[in-house]
């Protein structure tokens, strides 16, 4: 989200600024924030913070070192929801195939 001041209080009014918008899958379109921190994780994905030390500890998600921070890319986290999405309907799928035979 932009923020700017007032055009009309200045004497040679800024030019409007535009938000990179992009159109995400999972997210719709929004101003998509790239880069999380640590403890941003467990209020985005509602889990614990020991849920999120075991998904880094398994591989499934990597941090991002940039400048001695760990950061998580939005595009990981992204493609964790829907691998998890992915492997929840094939479950659901096959509990009925088994549950009709």
């Amino acid at each position: 989200m932009a923020f700017r001041q007032n055009n009309s209080d200045r004497k040679y009014p800024l030019p409007e600024e535009k938000v990179l918008e992009v159109e995400n899958p999972t997210m719709g379109k929004q101003a998509e924030r790239r880069l999380y921190a640590d403890d941003d994780l467990p209020a985005l994905l509602h889990l614990t913070q020991e849920q999120i030390d075991w998904l880094v500890s398994t591989g499934q998600l990597t941090p991002i070192l940039i400048a001695g921070e760990e950061r998580y890319d939005a595009r990981d986290i992204n493609k964790l929801i829907e691998t998890y999405k992915t492997v929840q309907s094939r479950r659901v799928h096959s509990n009925a195939k088994a549950q009709s035979a």
